[in-house]
């Protein structure tokens, strides 16, 4: 059957328009979550956002009897998520439209995993391996005192300090680079953050150079953000309380 000009135009109007609405949909408001566990399945992911009171979860995902998942997510605005695996989990930023690929072993899901389709979701993960690399150094200075029949530990005490303070001034160019690298990305929070033996990385109660660094790229790039709204709540509050400290300070 031969078809005429005009309504193999139609059909081709038909198909175009139908193609271009669905990808708005997909562009406007989801993303999706897919891939591969190998281990101990089935099992369910857990996604949580990470907003500015905590986790907050959104969803689950369930992973059939061969390992593979595949969830439509909403996205009303951009954010954080964390997707565990019982007590493991990961973190992804993801933007809408993107099908995000993750591949894992359940016995260690986050050192494990790769993913794909999501650019910064990729930079969290980079930043996962280097958080993983400091943690396995310092557990192995502590594991060096705790193994080794030390009589007199003021004879490496001073070693010790020197590499910590080696490796704290490391961490400290390391995510400042991040940040001045990703600026406006909400990846940079999640480096903001970070700690090192246990305490802030940056210490805003002394410096808040880095959180106004950061806070001035996401203003300028999702400036209405719940994340970038939380963060100058925070940079203000943080310097209101050091003024009044410094203030305090010099009237006595």
């Amino acid at each position: 059957m031969k078809i005429s000009k005009k309504a193999f135009y139609l059909i081709l109007s038909s198909i175009l328009f139908f193609s271009c609405n669905t990808q708005q949909t997909l562009e406007e408001n989801t993303f999706i979550i897919s891939g591969e566990l190998s281990g101990e399945i089935p099992c369910q992911l857990i996604l949580s956002e990470i907003g500015k009171t905590g986790f907050k979860p959104a969803d689950t995902i369930v992973v059939d009897e061969k390992g593979k998942f595949s969830k439509t997510i909403n996205l009303e605005e951009e954010t954080l998520y964390s997707l565990s695996l019982k007590e493991d989990y990961i973190t992804l930023c993801p933007k809408a439209k993107e099908i995000i690929t993750i591949k894992a072993e359940t016995s260690d899901f986050s050192g494990s995993y790769t993913i794909s389709g999501s650019q910064e979701s990729q930079l969290l993960k980079e930043v996962n391996a280097h958080n993983s690399q400091v943690r396995k150094t310092l557990k192995s200075m502590s594991d060096y005192l705790k193994s080794n029949d030390i009589n007199n530990l003021d004879s490496v005490k001073h070693v010790f300090v020197k590499r910590l303070q080696q490796m704290h001034a490391q961490e400290l160019a390391y995510s400042e680079n991040f940040i001045r690298k990703n600026k406006g990305s909400l990846t940079t929070l999640i480096v903001l953050y970070r700690t090192f033996e246990g305490r802030p990385l940056f210490d805003y109660r002394h410096d808040l150079t880095m959180h106004k660094e950061t806070l001035e790229g996401l203003s300028k790039t999702l400036p209405n953000n719940q994340h970038t709204l939380s963060l100058k709540s925070f940079v203000e509050q943080k310097e209101r309380e050091n003024n009044e400290r410094l203030a305090n300070a010099n009237s006595k």
